[in-house]
Order: C-alpha cells, then structure tokens, then sequence
C-alpha cells in the first residue's frame, strides 16, 4: 500500500510517501520561508561579467541572481524547433522532445528549462564553484575511453573464431581508421555547420503568410527577442494559429532535405565502417554497448549530432548579447537554483509554470508531449488534443506523464488553473523592480501536484485546514477515481502511528544499515558527496565474488533511495566493493540506473571504474536535508572536531615558557582553562610545570572555568590583574 502521508504545524508542514511502510520520500518546508525555486521575478541587472558568460540580477533577495547568457536566450518556437521538437505526429518524430518535454515534465525538478539544451546548464556552471562538478563529465569520458580500450583488448581475441590480429595489424588498421573517422568528422562538421546556418535563416524569417506585406525588423531573430524581453516590451510574437499558416509543403521539403543529407552522411560513415575491418569495430562497439547500457537510439544521436553544429552557430550571436544588453535593463526571470552556502539563486528568462497535468511555457507557441509517454497512440491523441485548443497568445503547453489517458475536460481544467496565475502575475509586471510577481505554491499543494501518482492508494493529512484545502484541490482536477483523502484524528502523532519517525531520524545518520549486513557510509562534503560500501557482516554467500555482486547491488537501491530522501545534489562518488569480473560491475551499473529513472530530479551516471567507482551528477534545487535541518556548530566551527586536551597543555606550555623566559621574576601567573584540560594538567603534566617553576622562578595557579572553549586558556597577572 503506498500513502501520501502529511504533517501539518505550526512551525513545519512535512509530507512524507511511504511505500508498504517503507519511508521512500520526504519533504520538509519551515512555515514563514520564502519560497524562491519555481518563483517568478522582475529584476534589474546590476553587472555583466564577460568572463563567466553571465548577468547578476537584483531580484530583491539578499544576493544577486546568477543568470547565464544562455538562459537569456528566449525559449522561442524556432529554438524548440531547432532542438528537434516538432511535434508532428508522425514515426520519425516520436522522440523529438527528450529535452524540452521531459525538463518540463519534472515540473521545475529541473536546471534545464525548455528551450535550453542539457549542455547549456553545463557551460552556465562555468561561474560558479561548482565547476568541479561538470568537469566530472570530462573525467567520465576519459574514463569511458579507458574502459573501452581495455575491453577491447580484452575482448577481442577469439570470440567469433577469428585470428587475433597481430600488434602491427592493430596499429596500421587503427591509423587508417582513425585518418577516415577524422575525414569523416569533419565532412560532418561541415555539414552541420551549412544546416545550422540554414535552420537560422529560416528562424529569423517572419512566420507569417507569404502574402503578407509586413516587413521584419532590424532587430528580428534571437538578439531581437532579447533585447525586446530585457526593455520590458510586450511580446510581439505571432499567434500559433497564424503560424500554422506556413506552408506545409514547405515545411515537408525541409524536412525532407534534412533527412536526406542525414542519409547519406550516415553512408558514408557506414560504408568506411565496413571497410575499415570488422574486427576492430565488433571489439571496440561491444565494449561501448557494454559501459553503456542505455545508448541512445540512432535517429537520437543524429539529432544530437546536428545540435552540435546548432550551438556552435549560436555561440557567435552569444558573444553579442553585451553588446545589445545593458547594465540596468529589467528582464523577467524564473529561479531554478535557491541560494546554497555563499552563492546566490540561478535564474533564467525561459519561464514554465508547472500543473498536476500541463506545463504552461509563456513566451512559446510550444505544443508537445512528455517523452516519458511512450505509447505512440497515447502520444498522438494528446498532441491532438492540444493542437486543438484555443490558448491565449504566445502560450506553449506541455503534457506531463500524469495527463495519460485523460480527457480533454481534465486537461483544459488545469490549463485553466495555471493561466488564472499567470494572468495574476501579469498585473504586477508594470511595477517597478525587483519584486517576485509569481511565488511557488507551497508545499502542500506541490505535494499533490508532484508526489500524487496512479498508484498512491490513499492520502492522510492530520490537519483540518489542510484536508479541505486537498480535497479541494482534487475536486477541480480528478472528476472520477479521486484519490481518498482520510483526515488523521488521534491522540498518537501521525509519523509516529505509521511508524516513521525512526526511518526520518535515520535520515540524518551517517552510517545506513542495509539488511545483509553491509552498510553505506555518507559524507557531504564541500566539493562532492562520497558514499562508502562497507562489507561489514555480509557474508552469506559461499562463493566470494557472489557475496560482494550481491552486497553491492543492494547497496546501488538504497544508495538511489538515500539520494531521494536527504535531498542530495551536485557530484556523487559511490565507493563500490571491487569487482573483478566487467559483468559484475555491469550489473551494478544497470541496477542503479533503473534505480534512479524513479528520481524526479535529473540524474547523470558514469559507468563504474576497474577501482569501483561510480560517478554521478545529480540535479541540486535546494539545499540537501541536512543543511536545510542542521547549522554548523558553533563549539567546533562546523569542523566537528576539537583540539585534544594534550594538544592544548602543550599549547599552553610553550605560551607559559615563552612568557616567564621573556619577563624573568615574574610573581604570579594564574591559569584559567576549561575542565577537561585542567583535568589533563594535574593529572598528567603537573611534574612538567613545576619544573617550569624551579627553573624560571615564577609561581604558577591553576582554576578551572567551565563557560570556556576546550581550546581556550586565559594567563592573567595576578598582582596587576592584567591579561599576559
């Protein structure tokens, strides 16, 4: 049975999913917050910084906004369509919203935004500390490259029944394979670069009808839109409607042209695989398929591969924004990122607001469907169903995974919620800035918008408010087969009756238990997190290798489920137990990948190394549970260490010589020290000290005071009552 289960207080609300009585989610919110992620706000840029690439807004918070000349780039209906989101219902364009769609689908789960490419995230983190982290890609690349040389050796002697072939055939067949797959990138390259080209010709063109005698403007195209959303200038997009009227032979002989050059570049690379040897090519691509379970299908890759050459050609128009942005414009903008530590909120000019069903995208004519629906026919009949709406002006609607299989009416309800918002927002965009003209739901409401699924059996809330305000909420949106709503009435608080408050508190362990034995070590730290396999009594197994496959593969499900419940972001180091065996660690792989495909944040896996570890990256919205709960110590300094109380008698002792061979005849010293090191100093040191005494002459006394730091000690003249 699997429950939505919901604190509400006067100081916190807590929502927490449990699954079989099984804590698997939870989330807490501090009544009197601020809610900042998801919120919409108009701000002022305060400075342009040409070498992050990015913009500081005033947003009225305490820091200023990061926003990454990337994410100034409007999420236009040429930028989706150059992202290969067409959303024609047809075979080959089934997959064409992998980005946009499925970014939109976790509902501001996401750094990415519609309309910005996953790489676009990984170039805006230039600026900040977390740098490191998205160099981890790097490091996985090399680390995929060595992987794959070793498989291939490894793999490559008799497996078909072939001769192995001798070190120099290896070297010359690599050399001329290596000269044709340059030639062949850059034939490529040069290919993609006239298609980008093309494709931004046609971006820039107007989108109405042939016959129309308007005349675009000089500053039309992607720095037109720019400039126009950073003045603060109403959106002068056309309709969807009128920019439907394009021509659709047109629009079928482009695509068509694309396909075909596609088509024979793919020849070509496949006719030199061919002859290039098939020996090398079934080594080295059986070792690629092997570190990487889940590649992406072909027509994918090509559209990535045309996406390289797209972004190359927007980087020149990035170089300009400087030039066509100012220092004091006012810009519109949506936190993606809260502030963490000492760095400000991320912000970006692609805004989305989030329903139980739809994802509105003001500043997008945009109409698609989540990828993570997978029946074509499903897929279809929403695509339909959108395409046959009469939204507002310059409105993009994304489907999200819950929309499957319902009705227009559901639909066209929640579309309805969101635009009410956004029409609210609206109203206070004439103000002046900085000033938050959307805030986020709370956490109720996010609760049931983003936790509620069709396999949640029932929802508890143990507050009135709450449970009228829930069934409310899922009055407008499920007509039929509402989720039951109990109200929770009894004395025994409500985690404690369902037997969560023990899960909850283990949240914040170091060490986790798991049921072989075994145990996870988890330390956050300033650059990554690490997370550390322990054998300890897991030995079931007879045969070794079966012991250690099987006690990390249980550890890969509860490293994913730790990950959900503490809220943990940025770079991941698991340190696995060695496997030998390419296989084993496969299988590792393989489970936490389809672990981690149930995170509603984005999540980015490495394969496991020949050391055992697994790098990951793993999308950071707010701060991690521990952070949001805890504050540093003010004893240690957050160190959680302190100086040991001999490190401090020694201290101590080399301040007292120091000072009686400097002022020599000195009457009297007295020594204020905490308990614990005047416990040290008589029972351990006190012969060193009155040696001291015979040889310097002074005359040492001791008191204890407990208010003092550990690390701390006070020598005070007695005769002048000064500090010495």
């Amino acid at each position: 049975m699997k429950q939505i289960i919901i604190n509400c207080e006067q100081l916190q609300t807590r929502v927490a999913v449990s699954a079989e009585g099984r804590l698997d989610e939870y989330q807490v919110e501090h009544r009197g917050e601020e809610r900042v992620v998801g919120s919409i706000y108009k701000g002022r840029i305060r400075n342009l910084e040409a070498s992050l690439q990015a913009a500081f807004v005033d947003i009225g918070l305490e820091k200023n906004a990061f926003l990454h000349y990337w994410d100034m780039i409007p999420a236009t209906t040429e930028m989706l369509e150059m992202e290969g989101a067409d959303d024609n219902s047809s075979a080959d364009n089934d997959t064409d919203d992998e980005s946009n769609e499925d970014a939109a689908d976790d509902a501001h789960g996401d750094d990415q935004t519609p309309g910005n490419s996953p790489n676009r995230n990984n170039r805006s983190q230039s600026g900040n500390r977390n740098r490191r982290r998205d160099d981890s890609d790097q490091s996985g690349n090399r680390q995929d490259n060595d992987q794959n040389r070793e498989r291939s050796d490894s793999g490559r002697g008799n497996r078909d029944g072939r001769r192995p072939r001798s070190e120099g055939d290896r070297h010359s067949g690599g050399e001329r394979s290596r000269n044709r797959s340059r030639n062949d990138r850059q034939r490529s390259g040069r290919d993609d670069r006239r298609n980008s080209e093309q494709q931004d010709n046609r971006a820039s063109r107007p989108r109405t009808g042939r016959g129309s005698s308007e005349q675009p403007a000089k500053s039309a195209g992607l720095l037109g839109r720019i400039k126009a959303l950073f003045s603060g200038s109403p959106d002068t997009s056309t309709p969807l409607e009128k920019k439907q009227g394009r021509s659709q032979q047109q629009t079928a002989e482009e695509g068509g042209q694309s396909r075909n050059r596609r088509r024979r570049r793919g020849r070509r690379g496949g006719g030199e695989r061919q002859s290039g040897g098939g020996e090398r090519q079934s080594g080295a691509a059986e070792s690629r398929q092997t570190a990487r379970p889940d590649r992406r299908p072909r027509q994918q890759r090509r559209r990535s591969g045309d996406r390289e050459g797209d972004r190359a050609a927007r980087d020149a128009e990035i170089a300009e924004i400087p030039n066509k942005v100012k220092v004091g414009s006012e810009v519109i903008v949506q936190v993606t990122k809260s502030m963490i530590g000492t760095k400000g909120p991320r912000v970006t000019s692609n805004l989305s607001l989030a329903g139980r069903y739809v994802v509105i995208l003001p500043n997008s004519s945009h109409r698609g469907v989540s990828r993570k629906i997978e029946d074509r026919k499903e897929r279809s009949r929403l695509r339909s169903v959108l395409v046959g709406m009469d939204l507002p002006k310059n409105v993009g609607i994304i489907c999200r995974t819950a929309a499957a299989g319902l009705d227009e009416d559901a639909l066209r309800v929640d579309i309805q919620i969101i635009l009410e918002k956004w029409q609210a927002a609206n109203k206070l965009r004439e103000r002046s800035a900085p000033i938050c003209i959307y805030q986020e739901p709370g956490l109720l409401e996010r609760a049931i918008r983003d936790l509620l699924s069709s396999d949640v059996d029932e929802i508890v809330v143990d507050d009135q408010n709450a449970y009228d305000q829930i069934v409310s909420f899922l009055d407008r949106l499920q007509h039929k087969d509402r989720t039951p709503v109990k109200l929770y009435d009894r004395p025994t608080p409500i985690f404690e009756h369902y037997k969560l408050t023990a899960q909850i508190g283990g949240i914040f362990q170091r060490k986790v238990p798991l049921p072989s034995g075994a145990e996870l070590c988890i330390d956050e730290t300033e650059a990554l997190i690490a997370i550390d396999i322990n054998s300890g009594r897991s030995n079931k197994g007879k045969d070794h290798p079966e012991t250690i496959l099987n006690t990390n593969l249980e550890a890969a499900r509860e490293v994913a489920r730790q990950l959900r419940l503490r809220n943990i972001g940025g770079l991941v180091v698991v340190d696995f137990i060695d496997m030998r065996s390419r296989e084993d660690r496969n299988a590792v792989y393989k489970v936490m990948n389809d672990c981690v495909e149930f995170d509603r944040a984005r999540t980015r896996l490495l394969p496991i190394s020949r050391l055992g570890l697994l790098e990951m990256t793993r999308q950071r919205e707010y701060a991690s549970l521990q952070d949001s709960t805890f504050e540093a110590c003010h004893y240690c300094s957050g160190k959680g260490l302190v100086k040991s109380s001999h490190t401090i008698s020694a201290e101590l002792q080399r301040r007292l010589r120091e000072l009686l061979q400097r002022d020599k005849g000195t009457p009297h010293i007295r020594v204020t020290v905490s308990p614990i090191v005047l416990d040290r100093l008589r029972n351990h040191d006190s012969r060193i000290l009155h040696e001291m005494e015979k040889q310097f002459g002074g005359n040492l006394t001791f008191r204890a005071d407990p208010s003092m730091h550990q690390e701390e000690f006070q020598l005070t003249n007695v005769d002048t009552g000064k500090r010495v």
